[in-house]
């Protein structure tokens, strides 16, 4: 018996077709990586980075963790802090070294404001310790 395919079947078959060869065919846009300078990082850990995107600047922002508890603060010139790191982090239980990039964006979201063109500093902190130790801070100019 002869089977003959409805318009309907023969419009599915051909939007599958087309669905599938645009899946295979269209490449990603490949993203350019910044060259950072891993040189120096263990010596001062804490590096950023400014990236721009179609909604605005965002700040790389990678740190060593060493200690529990470790949280990012950015603070304006006045000594208020304008940005919170909304999570504490930890080293790894299994001695493994812990680098972490937080991204800051810099335009106004759901949940923050646009940042305004001005110096800040980005400091590192034990969360819930008054006791700032050795967490190291470096200034950032927007």
């Amino acid at each position: 018996m002869e089977s003959k395919l409805s318009l309907i079947e023969w419009l599915v078959s051909i939007a599958i077709f087309l669905t599938i060869a645009a899946t295979l065919l269209i490449t990603k846009e490949e993203v350019a990586e910044p060259a950072i300078d891993e040189s120096n990082f263990y010596d001062f850990p804490l590096d950023y980075w400014f990236e721009e995107t179609d909604k605005g600047t965002h700040v790389h922002i990678r740190y060593l963790i060493t200690r529990d508890d470790t949280k990012l603060y950015v603070y304006d010139n006045k000594g208020k802090a304008i940005h919170v790191q909304p999570f504490s982090l930890d080293p790894h239980d299994d001695d493994r070294e812990r680098i972490f990039t937080y991204v800051w964006k810099l335009y106004p979201g759901e949940w923050h404001d646009a940042v305004d063109p001005g110096e800040y500093t980005i400091r590192l902190k034990i969360d819930g310790s008054g006791d700032w130790g050795n967490i190291i801070e470096t200034k950032i100019t927007i």
